[in-house]
């Protein structure tokens, strides 16, 4: 039985092997597509198989569908295998899962794994959709008080998009890390920095969503935590269920729309430069917790070069507990909510200095336009920028991530 199936496999990539297209543009609609199935009714067995399959320094659209089911894996896109479209049956149909959290391996050298060793996801490529999948970190699922850095998903690459998906944490849930990324209708849970990094990246529509537990105490989470370090530095950010670190929007220009985020703690963070379009972002924190608030947003923004970071474009943040809408990483963290509609788990003060205490003059955190009982400006603190029509417009207008790389996507 065994060696059948090996054969088969054998066979299967024999005939791809044999039907590839020769290199073109980037422009080439997609040249063909690959199916994944887990009860055996495709070309691959798991997620990973798929990807690996597609030959390094590929320069033609490939697509991974990737068939209603749940799929219990890690997958990495690595940097050398760009212009791959991966696409499910649909955010509640299809999922990515994985039990994984920071420090949970002894590595040789005698230290823990970091934190974004646990992603259940990650896209170390250029060129990179998802559309209409979930990526769940399942580690702090049930067990939010012994709480841990679990990554749902990192994006590292450039010119990232997302659309119609979900990212499932508490803590860290989302590693928005480098590079332009744009988020559209996404939905993302999460407890605490449940957004996180250095990206510049726009959420377009996303509803946020905290898991925050209500026994967490008075203690505020963050949305977002980023970390921009220079004002010259562009990145700036904005919106899987996971706790804490679900998503760590990295490197490069990434679009997320269509987005379901979930998470407690943390749950976006990174060095990304993206657009979270009309994404869902959700808290998971859980009663217990009491009243210690969670963070959605770490941004890591680290130089005033760097084009970083978080732009939320419409959208909803609810969900349980209390949230930060983001604490600084960085002295240059950014992050802007644009036309957002903002639950009652939002905290007052409405954002947290953290690692940037006593040298707030350069981060960038601002509302404009926001809706709802958490959008209440009273009480936000005195160093949140207040800014101008033209500076609004640099950070909402698409070309805050994109150069024409979005037109030129397959569909």
């Amino acid at each position: 039985m065994e060696c059948h199936r090996v054969v088969s496999l054998v066979a299967v990539a024999v005939v791809l092997l044999l039907r590839w297209p020769a290199l073109s543009s980037a422009q080439a609609p997609v040249s063909r597509t690959i199916t994944v199935d887990s009860q055996g009714g495709g070309d691959f067995w798991s997620v990973q198989s798929a990807v690996n399959f597609v030959p390094d320094g590929n320069r033609e659209w490939v697509r991974i569908h990737v068939r209603a089911g749940s799929y219990t894996e890690k997958v990495i896109i690595p940097a050398e295998k760009g212009y791959i479209l991966l696409e499910g049956d649909g955010s509640w149909n299809t999922d990515i899962n994985f039990n994984d959290y920071a420090g949970a391996h002894v590595r040789s050298r005698g230290d823990t794994s970091p934190t974004y060793k646990s992603a259940t996801f990650t896209v170390l490529a250029d060129d990179f959709i998802a559309r209409n999948i979930t990526f769940k970190n399942t580690h702090n699922a049930h067990d939010k008080i012994n709480k841990s850095q679990a990554v749902a998903a990192l994006v590292r690459g450039d010119r990232n998009a997302f659309y119609g998906w979900a990212f499932h944490s508490f803590q860290d849930t989302l590693c928005d890390d480098l590079g332009r990324h744009h988020f559209s209708d996404c939905f993302i849970e999460g407890g605490i920095d449940f957004i996180f990094g250095y990206g510049q990246s726009i959420y377009d529509g996303c509803t946020i969503v905290s898991n925050m537990p209500p026994s967490y105490g008075q203690n505020p989470g963050s949305v977002t935590a980023h970390g921009r370090e220079d004002q010259q530095e562009p990145s700036g950010g904005g919106a899987g269920p996971r706790f804490q670190d679900t998503l760590c929007d990295d490197l490069g220009r990434h679009h997320f729309s269509d987005c379901f985020i979930e998470g407690g703690i943390d749950f976006i963070f990174g060095y990304g430069q993206s657009i979270y379009d009309g994404c869902t972002i959700v808290s998971n924190m859980p009663p217990s917790y009491g009243q210690n608030p969670g963070s959605v947003t770490a941004h890591g923004r680290v130089d005033a070069s760097d084009p970083g970071g978080f732009v939320f474009k419409g959208g909803e943040v609810r969900g349980t507990g209390r949230q930060y809408l983001g604490r600084a990483w960085n002295e240059y963290a950014t992050v802007v909510y644009y036309h957002v509609n903002m639950s009652s788990i939002i905290v007052p003060q409405g954002w947290e200095a953290w690692k940037a205490d006593g040298e707030t003059n350069n981060v960038v955190f601002a509302e404009v336009g926001c809706t709802g009982p958490g959008s209440n400006m009273t009480g936000r603190v005195p160093w949140e920028k207040q800014l101008s029509e033209l500076e609004v417009e640099k950070f909402v207008d698409m070309s805050y991530i994109d150069d024409g790389w979005i037109g030129e996507q397959p569909y």
